[in-house]
């Protein structure tokens, strides 16, 4: 199926960009659900994290209703992440090898141009 070096680098950077999506979405799940949870009960009875929190846990289950939603949530982004990173990478190596092999100076950061760093 990997034909080329360039093949193994574009599948390497979809997988990459999916897994990096899926940890942090492990990581900033339960925030976002807590945010939610108390955007919606805040209407009916206002509530803080601490609250939201100690609730979530005697009424789901313990730290399984802190992840509860999980898996369509992690179904979502890997595809999303995925094409992002891999998008973001190949257009940006595609720009910096067309610049080099026309021998121009990149654009991209323009902070990083022999001009500016190099002393006067």
């Amino acid at each position: 199926m990997l034909n080329t070096a360039d093949d193994e680098l574009a599948y390497t950077r979809l997988v990459a960009g999916s897994l990096a999506g899926t940890v942090s979405v492990f990581g900033t799940y339960p925030l976002d659900l807590m945010r939610a949870r108390i955007a919606f009960e805040y209407q009916q009875q206002p509530r803080r994290l601490p609250h939201a929190i100690a609730h979530t846990f005697k009424e789901y289950g313990g730290i399984r209703g802190l992840y509860k939603g999980f898996i369509p949530t992690v179904m979502g982004i890997v595809p999303y992440a995925g094409v992002s990173f891999f998008t973001y990478d190949t257009l940006k190596a595609t720009i910096l090898k067309w610049q080099q092999d026309r021998g121009e100076v990149s654009t991209l950061c323009p902070f990083l141009r022999p001009e500016v760093i190099s002393p006067a």
